[in-house]
């Protein structure tokens, strides 16, 4: 009988328990659901911020280009050629990051013309470039969005170790027709500073990648190449309109220090790149538990 009172009292004890040990386990789960809930809003707040910085510079340098060339505007029709050069010359010169600058030959009304497309002239910053040098970009896919009246942003490439970001912007007259193209390759690397101007606790680091094998920019010095889940993260966020995380996922995230952590990713469309961010983990859980619990 007194084994009986026995066991009946550890079940009731039992019983008792459980109830405890499961919401307790369930408020760990909550409180770092909470956790990483906060520190995704934080990723998601540096990602917009940094977005933000990084078209501001891209479409004012562009705007400078248009701004130029739009104010020399000297016929309904047709630039005139007298002026060609002094035009591109003054905008090559307007702002340092313009590194080249090209007028492209372009007439509606003759499609058929094989100077549809070619380079009429181009300036850098040490001067004009020679007529031999200059070539036709009518095969562009940034020269064929533009005589349709769309800008277009090439992929970036490096020149003299230096990244280039290529634009194709259309010309248009009083009218509104568009009377040419200009090309222009501009010079990104205070994109750099932009990168390296980002905080998130100790070991947070942003970066942006345009391949998911290749980095740009990036805010850590040691970080050499996408390592861990990093590429496949990096593809998933080149072909999405919308920030992504991979907070969805059941599986720890190593990132490309070789360490877990919380990542989130926004396509820029006009870098044709990734901008990331990862966040350790430990590193990310510390801060934001010392911020809710000073709160």
């Amino acid at each position: 009988m007194f084994k009986l009172q026995n066991k009946i009292s550890l079940l009731f004890v039992f019983i008792s328990i459980v109830p405890l040990v499961l919401m307790a386990v369930l408020g760990i789960y909550f409180v770092n659901l909470t956790q990483e809930n906060s520190v995704y809003s934080l990723e998601r707040q540096l990602l917009l911020q940094k977005e933000k910085e990084i078209e501001n510079f891209i479409n004012f340098t562009r705007g400078v280009i248009e701004i130029k060339l739009v104010a020399s505007v000297w016929s309904p029709q047709y630039l005139d050629p007298i002026y060609l050069d002094s035009i591109l010359d003054t905008v090559v010169r307007a702002n340092k990051n313009i590194a080249e600058v090209a007028f492209l030959n372009y007439n509606a009304k003759d499609a058929q013309d094989e100077k549809i497309g070619r380079e009429l002239m181009k300036y850098t910053a040490e001067g004009k470039v020679a007529e031999n040098l200059l070539i036709n970009r009518r095969n562009t896919e940034g020269f064929r969005s533009a005589i349709v009246g769309k800008i277009f942003y090439d992929s970036v490439m490096v020149a003299d170790n230096k990244p280039l970001l290529p634009v194709y912007v259309p010309l248009r007259n009083r009218e509104d027709t568009i009377i040419g193209v200009v090309y222009a390759t501009i010079h990104i690397g205070d994109l750099q500073k932009i990168m390296r101007e980002s905080s998130l606790g100790d070991e947070g680091y942003i970066y942006l990648a345009d391949t998911p094998r290749h980095i740009i920019f990036k805010s850590l010095e040691s970080l050499e190449s996408p390592q861990g889940g990093s590429p496949q993260f990096i593809s998933s966020v080149l072909g999405s309109q919308v920030i992504k995380t991979i907070k969805d996922s059941d599986a720890e995230f190593v990132g490309s220090m070789n360490t877990a952590v919380l990542a989130s990713g926004k396509q820029i469309p006009s870098l044709h790149a990734a901008l990331v961010i990862e966040w350790p983990k430990t590193d990310a859980m510390a801060i934001v538990y010392s911020s809710i619990t000073r709160g």
